[in-house]
């Protein structure tokens, strides 16, 4: 179990640029079968609420000493308020290989089914040429999601690792452009109970700051 607090910074939405949210996790190991339950609460200038609520399965198959795969299956559950809303629908599969007994190699892959309806939405950006320097651009349309990722782990001690990933998804908005960010984990285990995660993620090639930052303990139960 574990209970994070964070927020996220978006200089396209008009007075929403910065966003506290908070996450509660739940997630039950056996054998090779991962289950994970995760929802939370956000909070910005003008209004505040659920997020969606992700409910997962994941298995993990080892196919030899170096090499591990993983498939898996979630649904996000429309608990976050807003107009159009529905239930979407996530397919994954990664792959780790290890060189090393610390280091590692991962990639993987996420397909999303977009369930939300179809509805004006309504963003603010100040586009070259433009008079108007908070004009509003409506964007209509929505496609399913496709996001790859490429990235590296490593033990820095035996309590101790920090990962680096690279990611590559489109927006579910047709108009919008892909969304490429670098991110990077760093996870400490304080004792055999209790465990922290700093995890920061960044979007690049954009000019206007997407960013989000999150601090998580978490405790083992058994």
């Amino acid at each position: 179990m574990s209970l994070g607090y964070g927020y996220s910074t978006n200089e396209d939405l008009i007075d929403k640029e910065i966003q506290q949210n908070t996450k509660l996790k739940i997630g039950y190991y056996l054998d090779n079968w991962a289950y994970t339950l995760q929802t939370g609460y956000y909070a910005h200038s003008d209004h505040e609420g659920m997020i969606d609520t992700l409910v997962r399965v994941k298995k993990r198959i080892k196919v030899d000493s170096r090499f591990v795969m993983s498939l898996g299956m979630g649904l996000r559950v429309p608990s976050y308020d807003f107009e159009g809303n529905e239930m979407d629908t996530i397919l994954s599969t990664s792959f780790h290989y290890y060189p090393s007994a610390s280091f590692s190699i991962v990639a993987g892959y996420n397909y999303t089914y977009i369930g939300d309806e179809e509805i004006d939405t309504l963003f603010s950006e100040t586009r070259e040429g433009d008079d108007d320097d908070n004009k509003n651009d409506t964007y209509e349309g929505l496609q399913n999601k496709h996001n790859f990722y490429i990235g590296a782990g490593y033990f820095i001690t035996h309590n101790l690792y920090l990962n680096i990933l690279y990611s590559d998804e489109n927006s579910k908005f047709v108009s919008e452009h892909n969304i490429r960010t670098i991110s990077s984990s760093l996870y400490y285990k304080i004792n055999d109970k209790w465990f922290t995660t700093l995890y920061y993620k960044r979007e690049v090639l954009d000019e206007d700051l997407h960013d989000n930052l999150h601090l998580t303990v978490g405790y083992h139960i058994w």
